[in-house]
């Protein structure tokens, strides 16, 4: 637990749940694995959250996690059943 603490960016203050963004998208949940690296080689940081092992802190805008996001389930062939605005 305090290895997970010490790891976490400090300078973020909010956190992502990837459930949350597959149920607010209707589309499936990513590997933490495959959606950190999109990030990262985007040229974000990211880390996990030590409440919540499916949640993520990242330094990237709320546009780019969306948009990667949105690509995930376009490449993994998943429809988008309702139009959602993420800003």
């Amino acid at each position: 637990m305090l290895t997970s603490i010490s790891e976490e960016l400090k300078d973020v203050p909010f956190y992502y749940s990837l459930p949350d963004l597959a149920s607010t998208l209707q589309c499936t949940v990513p590997t933490h694995l495959e959606f950190k690296s999109a990030l990262v080689n985007a040229g974000y940081r990211v880390s996990h959250f030590h409440h919540d092992p499916s949640a993520f802190k990242t330094d990237a805008p709320n546009s780019v996690v969306g948009s990667n996001y949105l690509l995930y389930c376009y490449h993994n062939y998943y429809t988008i059943t309702t139009t959602t605005t993420i800003l």
